[in-house]
C-alpha cells in the first residue's frame, strides 16, 4: 500500500503510527504542518508552511488557503492509495477539501471533545470532516460518542487503539542514578505526564502536593512535559511552598519514559477531557505503576478502582490526595495493582495489535474503491 498521512510530525502518535506502516513495508508519506520532532527514516516528509499568527481563531483562518494551496501542489506531486489525517481540526480541515478517497480521519480528542464548543466555525468544519470521511478512527468509546453528537455516521467509526509497545513499556529495575539527580534518595516518587496546557489541569496535582507532603514527607513529585501553562504551574509550586518537593524536567523523549516510570510509585493523570483512556496512562500501567485517575474519559473501563488503581471525581484536590496516600503507604496493593494493569494493557492496548486493525481496514477501503472504478462504465 502506499499511504500519505497528513498530520504533525511533531506527535509521538504521528510518530509511532507511521514508523510502523514504513516498517511493514508500505510506503509512506507524510505531510505536516510542522517541524518533525523525530527521525522519520524511509519516509517522505512535507512541511506546509504556515504563517505564525495569534489569537488561534484568527491563525486559523489566516493560514488556511496559504495551507491548502500547498498541500494540493504536493498531492499532485506523489502517487498515493489512502489518505490519512490525523486530528479532525486543522489536518482534517485541509484534508476534507482535497475531496481524495479513501479517506481515513483519527481524532485525537479535544479536536471534537473541545474545540467545537469555542467556536462556531470549528464546529461546522469538524462536521464535514466527519461526514466526508470513510472510516473514523478513536481511541475510546466518549470520542465515538462525541462523533456521533457531531453528526458522524456510526457505522463508520472504528475504535482503534493508539496502544502501547508492551516490549518497551515493562517492569524493570528502577534506575537508581535517574532518582539520585532528579529527587533524591529514599523518595516516595509521584509522576505526571500529561503536557502542561490548561485542559490537562496539572493544578490539580500541585494543589494536592502540601496535603500528601504533610502525611508522607519524603514524597516527591516528577512533572514531566511542556506547555504553555510552564511557567504558571511552577509560580503555584512556590506559592504553595512545595517548589523544593516538585521536579519540572520539561520534555522527555519517548524512548527514555520507561526509564523515569521505572523510579515512579504512583502515576496520576489529572485531565479531565481525554479520548479514551491517555496513552500516558496506559504506558504507566505497562510498566506495573499504579495510577490515579480523574474519573473522566473511558477511564472506567480501564481501571478497577481501588483493585488496579484509584478514580477520583476531575479537579477534587482532597480525594486525589487521598488516594495517592494510600497507594505510597501500601506496597501490596502496589504490587497487586501492578500484576493486574499489566496483563489489561498486553491483552487490550497492544500497539501491534491495534496497528494491525488498521492495516486490515486500510486494505479492505483500497479494495472497495478498485472495485467502485472497475463497476464505472467505460468512457466514450
Amino acid at each position: 500500500m502506499r499511504i500519505c498521512f497528513l498530520a504533525n510530525a511533531g506527535s509521538i502518535h504521528t510518530y509511532r503510527w507511521v514508523r510502523f506502516f514504513s516498517q511493514k513495508g508500505h510506503a509512506v508519506f507524510l505531510i505536516s504542518l510542522k517541524p518533525p520532532a523525530f527521525s522519520y527514516p524511509g519516509i517522505t516528509i512535507f512541511q506546509i508552511k504556515k504563517i505564525s499568527l495569534r489569537p488561534r481563531i484568527l491563525a486559523h483562518l489566516i493560514n488556511f488557503f496559504p495551507a491548502y494551496i500547498q498541500l494540493k501542489k504536493i498531492l499532485k506531486g506523489i502517487h498515493f492509495d489512502i489518505l490519512h489525517v490525523i486530528g479532525a481540526a486543522g489536518e482534517g480541515w485541509l484534508g476534507v477539501f482535497t475531496g481524495f478517497h479513501p479517506f481515513v480521519v483519527t481524532i485525537g480528542g479535544t479536536d471534537v471533545l473541545i474545540n467545537p464548543k469555542l467556536f462556531k466555525g470549528y464546529e461546522l468544519l469538524t462536521r464535514q470532516v466527519l461526514k466526508k470521511a470513510d472510516i473514523l478512527t478513536c481511541d475510546g468509546r466518549n470520542g465515538e460518542e462525541a462523533m456521533i453528537a457531531l453528526g458522524a455516521d456510526p457505522q463508520k467509526i472504528r475504535v482503534i487503539h493508539f496502544g502501547v509497545d508492551v516490549d518497551k513499556f515493562k517492569p524493570q529495575t528502577p534506575d537508581t542514578e535517574l532518582i539520585r539527580a532528579m529527587v533524591g534518595e529514599g523518595k516516595k516518587v509521584i509522576m505526571s505526564a500529561k503536557p502542561l496546557r490548561s485542559e490537562c489541569s496539572v493544578k490539580t496535582l500541585l494543589n494536592a502536593a502540601p496535603i500528601i507532603l504533610k502525611d508522607v514527607p519524603d514524597a516527591r513529585f516528577l512533572i514531566i512535559g511542556d506547555g504553555e501553562e510552564k511557567d504558571t504551574l511552577q509560580t503555584l509550586a512556590v506559592s504553595l511552598q512545595v517548589a523544593d518537593k516538585v521536579v519540572f524536567t520539561g520534555a522527555v523523549p519517548h524512548e527514555l519514559l520507561p526509564g523515569y516510570l521505572s523510579v515512579a510509585d504512583v502515576y496520576v493523570s489529572t485531565s479531565p477531557v481525554d479520548d479514551g483512556i491517555a496513552m500516558s496512562t496506559a504506558e504507566a500501567m505497562a510498566c506495573e505503576v499504579p495510577p490515579v485517575v480523574a474519573d473522566c474519559a473511558d477511564n472506567r473501563l480501564w481501571i478497577q478502582d481501588g483493585e488496579s488503581g484509584f478514580l477520583y471525581p476531575p479537579e477534587d484536590v482532597l480525594r486525589l490526595a487521598e488516594k495517592v496516600i494510600f497507594i505510597l503507604k501500601n506496597p501490596d496493593f502496589r504490587k497487586q495493582a501492578g500484576a493486574i494493569n499489566r496483563e489489561t494493557i498486553e491483552t487490550r492496548y497492544n500497539y501491534v495489535r491495534e496497528m494491525q486493525k488498521m492495516e486490515a481496514a486500510y486494505a479492505k477501503l483500497i479494495n472497495r474503491a478498485g472495485e467502485h472504478i472497475s463497476l464505472l462504465p467505460a468512457t466514450q
